[in-house]
C-alpha cells in the first residue's frame, strides 16, 4: 500500500512539473496565434510577458531542485570534471547529429519535425524568446524532470533504471519519426544520461545540455540571417 502512495505521489509531482513545463510555452502558441489572426509581430508588452513567465518557470524548477538537495549550492563542481563532461560528451552529441542527419538527408527531408517546429517559431517569435526557451529553458527543466524528478520519484530504489527511463522519455519528448532523428535524440539523450549517471550531479547534465543548445541556437541564428 505504502508503494503505492509513493508511485502515485511520484506520478502527481511529475505531472506537476510536466504541467509548469509547458505552462512555459503556453504564452508562445497564444500570441503566435493571435498576432497570426491580426497580421501582426510580437509587440514589447507580448515579449515581456513571454520572457517572464519563462524566466518564473526556470526559477520554479530550480528552486525546488535546490530545496529537495537535487542541486547542491555548497558542493562546488569541480573544472576538471566540467572540461571532460564537454570534450566527451559534445563530440558524442555532435556524432549523433551528423550521423542522424546523414539519415534523414537520405530519406529526402531537410531536418527532424522538433528542428521544423523551432525554425518555424524562429521565423515568427524574437530571437530574445528563443533564446531563453532553447538556451535558457530547455536545459534546465528538461534535464532535472527527465534525468532527475523521475528517478527520484518514480524509481527511488532502483536509480540506474530511472536513468535510462528518463533518457528514453527525454528522446520521445523530442518527437523523432524516423531512423534518422532517433539517433540525433537518442544519442544525445545517452550522453547526457551517462553523464549525470557516472558524476551523480545533475549540474554536470545541464551544463553539457546548455552548451549544445546554445551552439545550435547561433547555428540556426547565422543560417537565418
Amino acid at each position: 500500500m505504502n508503494k503505492l502512495k509513493s508511485i502515485a505521489f511520484g506520478i502527481l509531482v511529475l505531472l506537476l512539473w510536466t504541467g509548469v513545463l509547458i505552462l512555459g510555452q503556453i504564452p508562445i502558441g497564444f500570441f503566435v496565434s493571435m498576432n497570426q489572426l491580426v497580421n501582426s509581430d510580437f509587440d514589447l508588452f507580448q515579449i515581456i510577458v513571454t520572457v517572464l513567465i519563462q524566466l518564473a518557470t526556470i526559477f520554479a524548477f530550480l528552486y525546488f531542485a535546490i530545496k529537495k538537495q537535487f542541486i547542491s549550492l555548497k558542493e562546488k563542481l569541480s573544472p576538471i570534471i566540467t572540461l571532460l563532461v564537454v570534450a566527451i560528451g559534445y563530440p558524442v552529441i555532435l556524432l549523433g547529429s551528423i550521423l542522424g542527419s546523414l539519415f534523414i538527408s537520405a530519406d529526402g527531408q531537410a531536418t527532424t519535425d522538433n528542428q521544423q517546429i523551432i525554425l518555424d517559431l524562429i521565423s515568427r517569435v524574437p530571437m530574445v524568446i528563443m533564446f531563453v526557451m532553447i538556451v535558457l529553458a530547455a536545459p534546465v527543466m528538461e534535464e532535472l524532470l527527465f534525468r532527475k524528478f523521475l528517478p527520484h520519484y518514480l524509481f527511488k530504489n532502483r536509480p540506474t533504471l530511472g536513468l535510462i527511463v528518463g533518457g528514453i522519455l527525454f528522446a520521445l519528448f523530442h518527437m523523432p519519426t524516423n531512423l534518422g532523428s532517433f539517433i540525433i535524440y537518442g544519442l544525445m539523450s545517452t550522453a547526457l544520461t551517462f553523464v549525470v549517471y557516472k558524476t551523480k550531479r545533475i549540474e554536470y547534465s545541464i551544463i553539457l545540455h546548455f552548451l549544445n543548445n546554445l551552439i545550435a541556437f547561433f547555428l540556426i541564428m547565422t543560417q537565418m540571417g
